[in-house]
């Protein structure tokens, strides 16, 4: 015979729900901390895009996210192109280099995107939240750079995992984050140019 699994008590879905919530809230704060103490600068200036600029950022992060995929899809496109007219010309060297690079390409902008999408823009939010909050009762801690990301986690990581809207915070989230590092970028590859015209 065989054995119908039986569904999960209410007790176990709750269970379940919440260590799925303190393994997410722990792995935020993870990254975060790390982000905090490696890259300060890249966070403050991401918060600041974010903070000046809050309907650009998420308008952008929608462009971003577009972007991303045409991305993937021209790379793909420009592999199969250069490998089929190198391979024409019996130039198997140049194909081969060509399909290399693209596939790093593609391995490379997956990995950041995923990274980014998934505990970046989190992670920004959250520190963001983080301050806005405790500005309000003790503006002193606010300006420190742990307790503000750590409170910020654990009301990202609530938000995004609550049943049936979690997904749509998540996608703001992502959205708002991905606009910011969009704005913050573009902004960093037009200093040198500006440099360079005068």
């Amino acid at each position: 015979d065989v054995e119908i699994p039986t569904p999960p008590t209410p007790a176990e879905r709750a269970a379940n729900w919440t260590f799925d919530l303190l393994r997410g809230i722990v792995t935020l704060a993870i990254f975060g901390l790390l982000l905090v103490w490696l890259a300060p600068a890249f966070l403050k200036g991401l918060s600041d895009k974010l903070q000046t600029q809050p309907l650009p950022s998420f308008g952008w992060g929608v462009v971003a996210y577009a972007a991303f995929f045409f991305a993937l899809l021209l790379i793909v496109v420009v592999m199969i192109f250069g490998g089929i007219l190198f391979g024409i010309l019996s130039l198997g060297s140049v194909t081969g280099t060509i399909i290399w690079v693209g596939i790093l390409a593609i391995f490379a902008l997956i990995v950041g995107f995923v990274l980014f999408t998934g505990f970046g823009s989190q992670i920004l939010v959250a520190w963001l939240g983080g301050k806005w909050i405790l500005g309000r009762f003790n503006p002193a801690l606010a300006e420190h750079k742990v307790w503000p990301l750590l409170l910020g986690v654990v009301l990202v990581g609530i938000l995004v995992n609550l049943p049936i809207v979690g997904w749509l915070i998540g996608f703001l989230i992502m959205f708002f984050g991905l606009g910011a590092l969009w704005l913050w970028g573009r902004e960093r590859m037009q200093k040198p140019v500006e440099v360079a015209a005068q």
